[in-house]
């Protein structure tokens, strides 16, 4: 088109920038908020037709309507949750008829009181969680993210295939963060930088993308996605995370079973029906000092495990 050629070279160099960073191999290779991502961070000076004739070349033209406002701050997306509530998995030949069961059993505890559901993949599914056992760590990418292929979950056998482990990574791939990660998590938790070993400082950060994540409901030391406090420590005898409730110290890093409040948030982010509980007698409470709402699964931290969100994105934007 006439505009098309106004623009030149232009369209050219960015369709090849955009396109080589943030696509690899095929379409929604990389999730979409990472495009969104590349959008809001590298291409703001673009004006809106340049960007429309740039997607246009990609097939990506759909984006704009995705996308937040490239004047917004960047927030948690909606579109990290899976489509209809119903995350798709594939079970790894290398789990045995027992570890998977535990696995299963893991995802009805969740999906009896919630409209999120887990189903096996059918050949004609295109985005799935992908369960492994191996190596040894407990992993998960967080949330949806399109593509063509799996995403990858590790529960290595033993030590992530407590009930409440499988549920931490099952509630990372919904699309939850850690709750000490939340943006107003230093009204409850002090972090002990100092004692963090190198490299991990990174799970200790907080997002100020969690602003929207915490669904209104108050700060949860019983959440099954909160660490325990000497977490990736370097001197185990000094904690990495402090509560500032004291009485909570043994209460963070439960890997039992979820919360309450993880129950709540899980429902009000996929906006299941008023059948499902969504915590309206913990939005009475509100006031109290912290999270003094009561977890019945609630175990002594000193049996959990710590696992890692895996890297929403793995390409560097340049």
């Amino acid at each position: 088109s006439g505009l098309r050629a106004g623009y030149g070279n232009s369209v050219l160099l960015e369709t090849n920038r955009l396109g080589n960073v943030c696509l690899g191999s095929g379409p929604f290779s990389q999730p979409v908020w990472a495009v969104c991502q590349m959008l809001t961070r590298k291409l703001v000076s673009l004006d809106e037709p340049l960007l429309s004739l740039v997607l246009e070349v990609l097939g990506l033209q759909d984006l704009l309507t995705l996308c937040p406002s490239r004047r917004t701050r960047w927030s948690w997306p909606n579109f990290s949750l899976w489509p209809n509530a119903t995350l798709y998995y594939q079970m790894g030949l290398e789990f045995d008829t027992d570890q998977a069961k535990k696995i299963r059993d893991a995802m009805d505890d969740i999906q009896e009181r919630s409209c999120v559901r887990f189903l096996p993949r059918s050949g004609d599914t295109l985005t799935y969680v992908q369960l492994h056992n191996m190596g040894d760590k407990c992993a998960s990418h967080v949330g949806y993210t399109p593509r063509i292929g799996p995403i990858d979950l590790y529960l290595s056998s033993p030590r992530c295939l407590k009930r409440g482990s499988i549920q931490h990574e099952l509630f990372h791939s919904l699309g939850f963060w850690h709750e000490h990660n939340r943006s107003d998590r230093n009204k409850f938790v002090t972090i002990i930088w100092g004692n963090i070993k190198k490299g991990r400082e990174h799970d200790f950060r907080s997002r100020p993308q969690m602003r929207n994540h915490s669904k209104r409901l108050p700060y949860d030391y019983g959440s099954v996605m909160h660490y325990r406090a000497k977490a990736f420590s370097k001197n185990r005898r000094i904690p990495t995370i402090v509560p500032r409730d004291p009485h909570a110290l043994y209460k963070i890093g439960q890997r039992k079973r979820y919360s309450e409040i993880d129950l709540a948030k899980l429902n009000r982010m996929y906006n299941c029906g008023p059948e499902y509980y969504s915590g309206t007698d913990i939005d009475a409470k509100k006031k109290d000092a912290g999270s003094t709402v009561s977890n019945k699964t609630m175990s002594n931290a000193t049996s959990s495990s710590t696992t890692t969100p895996l890297p929403i994105v793995s390409v560097k934007f340049v």
